[in-house]
């Protein structure tokens, strides 16, 4: 059997993580995100996040 390669996603892997950025928004929190796949796009959804380069 052939082994398929699956493509990365570009949204975060957790599925709550957008609903958790969101709560942590509503409450004024100072978020940093590291996630090297799916900066760009959560960067247009959420530009006001800090995006850190490494952890």
């Amino acid at each position: 059997m052939a082994s398929r390669s699956r493509p990365r996603p570009t949204t975060p892997r957790t599925p709550g993580a957008i609903s958790l950025l969101e709560a942590l928004q509503a409450t004024d929190a100072d978020v940093v995100a590291y996630d090297p796949i799916a900066v760009e796009n959560m960067a247009k959804r959420f530009p006001e996040i800090a995006y850190a380069n490494s952890w």
